[in-house]
């Protein structure tokens, strides 16, 4: 049974509020969700969050039942966000309020040492490709790419250090289990280096490598063929390769790509992968790769987090908002021999999507995609989705 978290949201908010409140002179704002600064900026609290309102429709292969029609509307994400500040260390606790509730993250990070060598423990996301990487609020697709979810090895207790400026980026760690013990995982050591050959206010080409090698997870591969499916995931079809009720050791690489001029911007992937089972036998191995290409059709173009390098939100310059088109393929094979159990065998998928970003805090998206599959699942290989997304951030 997963565990519960050792302390609420709520309960962590007091304590925030008992460390900041003796602070002389702060101040509090509402420009960013809600702020308490102190008079030198050397201490602060910020409460914010993120709510996702999903609708989804789907059907074929997309579908959890092959061929079957669905939609649904849902509440993706309700998470809660506390940021704190004092001196040289920074506490972040993300919060989800959905079903029974779970730490999304919740670390300190320590940046005494500057910025190209800071220290963060707790549960984090391990740095492994852009996709991954960058935040649910500013991806350019409502769910990422498929190879990307396949590869993504999620948020899990451990010690990073990472950093980096103008001209590169970098973090390797050591994770365990994530805080409420989802996850199978014994141990992973994860590292991620991108360089930017070119990279100013208008212009930006990055390049990096990621690899992963972790201990105790499942024999499995596996991704939701582009959709949610309904508040749970469980309603969409899945492309897998595994070896049922079987433990291995897991070795990803993956190689990423991605460009900016102006109001245009790219990304590609590559992915590979293979898990060999501590029982011996078969090993299994997989690979992917996605293509982004958005344009922002008002002008304004994607900003760029060099620290973690990660693309991040567009801003509109002006009060009818930003629109922005994009398109994106993306392929995952998981062919294997027997005796490993292969669904789909190669699913590929193309998404077409318009974002509307209303100002910072509002964002709507919708996006259609098409899926076929090498090998049929229930005598169906291929199928649409619709996915809608209304985003507020504070």
């Amino acid at each position: 049974m997963p565990r519960k978290p050792v302390l609420s949201m709520p309960a962590l908010l007091v304590m925030a509020v008992g460390i900041c409140a003796p602070v002389p002179h702060a101040v509090a704002s509402t420009s960013e969700g809600l702020s308490i600064v102190s008079d030198d900026g050397r201490h602060s609290l910020r409460l914010g969050g993120r709510l996702h309102g999903d609708f989804n429709a789907w059907d074929g292969v997309t579908a959890a039942v092959p061929g079957d029609e669905e939609n649904e509307v849902f509440l993706r994400r309700a998470r809660l966000e506390l940021r704190g500040r004092t001196g040289d260390w920074q506490l972040l606790a993300s919060y989800n309020l959905v079903d029974e509730g779970s730490y999304d993250q919740l670390y300190l990070s320590y940046r005494g040492f500057g910025e190209l060598a800071r220290i963060t423990f707790g549960q984090q996301k391990e740095d492994f490709g852009l996709d991954s990487t960058g935040g649910s609020n500013w991806i350019t697709g409502i769910e990422r790419a498929i190879p990307a979810m396949a590869f993504d090895p999620a948020r899990n207790v451990g010690l990073k250090l990472h950093g980096g400026d103008d001209r590169f980026s970098y973090s390797i760690g050591t994770f365990r289990e994530d805080l409420d013990d989802s996850r199978a995982l014994d141990h992973a050591l994860s590292g991620r280096l991108v360089v930017r050959p070119l990279y100013d206010a208008g212009r930006l080409l990055h390049v990096g490598v990621g690899i992963t090698r972790r201990g105790g997870v499942a024999a499995d591969y596996s991704a939701r063929l582009g959709v949610r499916g309904g508040e749970d995931g469980s309603g969409a079809g899945r492309v897998r390769a595994r070896l049922a009720g079987m433990e291995g050791e897991r070795r990803d690489r993956v190689v990423e790509t991605a460009a900016r001029f102006g109001a245009l911007h790219a990304m590609a992937e590559h992915f590979r992968g293979e898990i060999e089972p501590d029982q011996g036998g078969q090993d299994i191995e997989t690979d992917g790769w996605y293509l982004t290409v958005a344009y922002v059709l008002t002008g304004e173009q994607r900003d760029y987090r060099a620290a973690e390098a990660v693309f991040d939100a567009v801003k509109p310059a002006s009060p009818g908002g930003a629109w922005e088109l994009f398109a994106r393929y993306d392929t995952l094979d998981v062919s294997n021999p027997a005796p490993v159990e292969v669904y789909g065998a190669r699913a590929r998928s193309l998404t077409l999507g318009v974002n509307w970003y209303l100002n910072e805090a509002l964002r709507c998206s919708l996006n259609w995609l098409r899926v076929d599959t090498g090998r049929a699942i229930g005598a169906v290989d291929d199928g649409d989705a619709v996915l809608a997304r209304l985003q507020f951030v504070f």
